[in-house]
């Protein structure tokens, strides 16, 4: 199927855009590919040369480790090339495709189940310069799909991405929520008693802010923050990718007044 087949049109309805893998990427790994691919052809001339001056057994091992060393690395650029050219990702305006070297998913929004972010920015003289995004999504039948940093623009899908699925499950959780039922958020969970992680647990009156936040490092993750009144450090901190439909979390934390 490609984007403009009838039946993905009809499910997912018009394309909205298309994420190809970042060209910085196809580059150096080509470049990498022709370069021990052009090693190991003078490897290879260079033992056809020695075997018609010596046709010996040495003189094929010292081929074989001459080669080898550069045929390789070649095999295993050209192969990792080949599986990320293969990947695009194509939003509709209900859900979207991805396509990698394994075949094709046709996602509509209404059948996932939650998404794992992984948030990286990379900063040089306190300059943002690259982002290194990662969506875990988990379906509804238990599929997992993992789109990353090496699609171009993902800040741009992980932005529609959240804001559809925010969209679809706020509600359904808000109202399980003001009915007394405990949500799922991966790691955390929440209930009307209060933020639960493994086997601790604060109370409501007692959580002072949930925030995320970025390190300070030159290549940050973002994390989720919870502070307790009177408390001098974090009663939890958790990086973002443990926690399952993060966007819904905070908008119930702004809700109960404890969003940061």
């Amino acid at each position: 199927m490609t984007a403009a087949d009838p039946e993905i049109q009809r499910l997912l309805g018009p394309v909205l855009r298309q994420h190809r893998v970042r060209w910085t990427y196809i580059t150096a790994t080509v470049a990498g590919t022709v370069l021990f691919g052009a090693m190991t052809c003078l490897a290879l001339y260079r033992f056809a040369v020695d075997m018609l001056k010596d046709p010996s057994g040495e003189t094929v091992l010292l081929g074989v480790l001459l080669t080898l060393p550069f045929l390789i690395p070649a095999l295993l650029l050209g192969f990792w090339t080949y599986r990320r050219v293969a990947r695009v990702l194509t939003v509709h305006q209900g859900g979207f495709q991805y396509r990698d070297s394994r075949g094709e998913s046709v996602v509509p929004w209404t059948s996932i189940d939650g998404v794992y972010q992984k948030i990286v920015r990379v900063y040089r003289a306190g300059q943002e310069v690259d982002v290194r995004d990662e969506y875990t999504l988990s379906l509804h039948d238990g599929t997992r799909i993992t789109v990353d940093y090496h699609m171009d623009d993902i800040e741009s899908f992980g932005t529609t991405l959240n804001d559809v699925l925010t969209e679809i499950a706020l509600p359904s959780q808000r109202d399980a929520f003001r009915r007394g039922h405990p949500l799922d958020f991966g790691i955390v969970r929440l209930d009307g008693h209060g933020v639960h992680i493994h086997d601790k647990s604060l109370a409501w009156p007692e959580v002072q802010s949930i925030s995320w936040k970025e390190g300070l490092l030159s290549s940050s993750e973002a994390y989720l923050m919870i502070r307790r009144h009177g408390g001098l450090l974090a009663w939890s901190k958790l990086p973002i990718e443990q926690v399952k439909n993060y966007p819904v979390l905070m908008a119930i934390a702004a809700d109960m007044g404890k969003a940061q």
